[in-house]
């Protein structure tokens, strides 16, 4: 299979004040992920929080031949998706101390499976048009000198010709109205595959003695032409059904780790490690100098490890790549410190079947009439659903 990891933009600036910066993204290849790495000085005596360095990023939007934008999502609505459908994401270690370089590193599951290219989904050649990185304006005493890159990974269109669809996140931002009142949010797309849902009250937030129903979203269902067939269900019913990082053991090989141990030569130089065996699965590394060992005002690429790739007979088949795009794809969460796992305890997840192993995915919806209904469990409070489907190729 003709794996393509390749960078779009390098260290573009998201400037000092509100703006958008669209970026072209019409690959001609089958992609399945975007790595989008975002960067930052901090700017104050006190520990930074994640939640203000996340809220640089106000909401991205994807760009296809089918609409735009087709998808729309949060910055701090995407980071708290990742760990609910088995993506992990990087964080760096907050320090109080001034012009610490922090960083944090997300993907944009084009696939249900972006992690697995060799799953049949994605977005297929000349699908997608423009990503929009819309930002905040810095906040004084907080960060600053925030540059993001975006890497693609994808598939050579010959070996993924037709891939069966790509991720949409359809987006209804709204303010609640009264208690027991119902929001239907349209979903559009050929299949439902999960619910993603932001409320100010969780159920983390009640009060002493408070009813255990008055959380902000009370309960959820999905009708097709306004007649309910899946739910109602309130969100506790999720708690149980979040889907988990999952792996197969697979019995036709065994694995080996061929070690190079060595001290760096001079910057920039370049060290050729010989790798022997059926398939190369990954590359493990130690740095002595790691990104949360940068100085203040440091460049953010003078890791111990700038970039490396993957070579066949001299010639670079993956990458270059900079070690901040494998942030998006480890299976743990890297920290040295207590990790913080989600931003905000409002969010959570309905699944109907993200990630089947084999058989269809999700909900069939295509050429329904769908709603997702939300129904109030808290007046007049701040609330967004996400529809998370599944959109067929094609013009």
């Amino acid at each position: 299979m003709g794996l393509i990891v390749a960078n779009v933009v390098n260290q573009v600036s998201a400037t000092a004040g509100a703006t958008s910066i669209a970026e072209d993204v019409k690959f001609t290849f089958s992609a399945h992920a975007l790595h989008y790495n975002l960067f930052g000085l901090g700017l104050t005596t006190s520990t930074p929080t994640l939640q203000n360095f996340v809220d640089k990023l106000t909401s991205i939007n994807l760009n296809t031949i089918r609409g735009q934008p087709e998808s729309t999502i949060d910055g701090d609505d995407w980071f708290d998706l990742l760990p609910f459908i088995g993506i992990e994401r990087y964080i760096s270690i907050a320090t109080a101390a001034d012009n610490i370089p922090h960083a944090c590193g997300l993907v944009y599951p084009l696939s249900p499976f972006p992690n697995d290219p060799t799953k049949n989904f994605g977005a297929g050649p000349n699908q997608l048009t423009q990503l929009v990185s819309n930002f905040s304006a810095d906040v004084a005493g907080d960060f600053d000198n925030f540059v993001f890159d975006i890497t693609v990974e994808g598939v050579d269109a010959n070996d993924k010709p037709n891939p069966l669809g790509y991720m949409k996140f359809v987006q209804d931002s709204f303010t609640s109205g009264a208690v027991d009142s119902v929001r239907k949010t349209d979903v559009t797309g050929s299949r439902l595959l999960g619910t993603f849902n932001f409320q100010t009250t969780a159920f983390d937030d009640l009060a002493a003695a408070a009813a255990f129903n008055v959380t902000g979203i009370r309960e959820q269902a999905i009708s097709f032409a306004d007649n309910i067939k899946v739910g109602p269900y309130k969100p506790s019913r999720t708690w149980s059904m979040q889907p988990t990082f999952r792996t197969t053991a697979s019995p036709l090989g065994y694995m080996k780790f061929v070690q190079d141990s060595f001290t760096s030569g001079a910057v920039d130089s370049v060290r050729k490690t010989d790798v022997t065996g059926s398939r190369l699965l990954a590359a493990y590394n130690f740095q002595t100098t790691a990104f949360d060992d940068l100085a203040a005002a440091a460049a953010f690429n003078v890791t111990g490890i700038r970039e490396q790739a993957i070579s066949f007979s001299d010639n670079i088949k993956v990458g270059p790549y900079k070690p901040s795009r494998t942030w998006s794809m480890q299976p743990t969460f890297r920290t040295t410190a207590s990790p913080t796992m989600v931003l905000d305890l409002g969010h959570f997840l309905s699944d109907y079947g993200w990630k089947n192993a084999s058989g269809a995915l999700g909900l069939n919806i295509e050429g329904a009439n769908i709603k997702i209904e939300t129904r109030a469990g808290v007046a007049s409070e701040a609330t967004r659903v996400y529809g998370c489907t599944l959109v067929r190729n094609g013009a």
